[in-house]
């Protein structure tokens, strides 16, 4: 089993960095582990995967996890929220692994499909990525007039073209 410093290390080398001492600091950590996000391949996920694992920082491990899922097929997803140490970390996770999964299958119906739903008990995370993301005018018009917040309400009712 691979300690975090091997996996930084690793992780460094693979980008083109050198963390030396500083793969101590969380923030510098942190840099890497977006920089690793931001090109995200085969080998760098399987780092990231180490990371979510090993991270002592329980909220950059979540926030790596959290950054990753949305890229990640669904099937994965479970896998990165298991691997989170901490139990509020992967309650988080799991609330939001379940957003994509419900955004993924709205995303997948047609504009007018017949399908029941409550927005009022979405997270307001989804429920602005259904704001921005998808088709379905039923989901658009509840949104432009019960999303929890201006934004969503705003993009909903932009989407429809009000």
């Amino acid at each position: 089993m691979d300690s975090l410093d091997e996996v930084i290390d690793r992780l460094a080398a693979l980008i083109g960095v050198d963390m030396g001492a500083e793969r101590d600091d969380e923030h510098r950590r942190w840099e890497l582990y977006c920089r690793a996000l931001d090109d995200l391949d085969e080998s760098r996920a399987e780092l990231l995967h180490d990371v979510v694992r090993l991270e002592s920082e329980g909220e950059i491990a979540l926030g790596v996890a959290l950054r990753v899922l949305p890229v990640v097929p669904p099937e994965r997803r479970p896998d990165w929220v298991n691997r989170l140490a901490g139990e509020r970390e992967r309650r988080y996770a799991d609330n939001r692994r379940e957003d994509l999964d419900l955004l993924d299958r709205f995303r997948a119906l047609p504009g007018g499909a017949d399908v029941q739903f409550d927005v009022t008990s979405w997270s307001q995370w989804l429920q602005l990525r259904m704001a921005e993301n998808v088709a379905h005018t039923g989901v658009l018009e509840r949104l432009a007039s019960s999303g929890s917040t201006k934004r969503i309400r705003r993009t909903a009712a932009e989407r429809l073209g009000r």
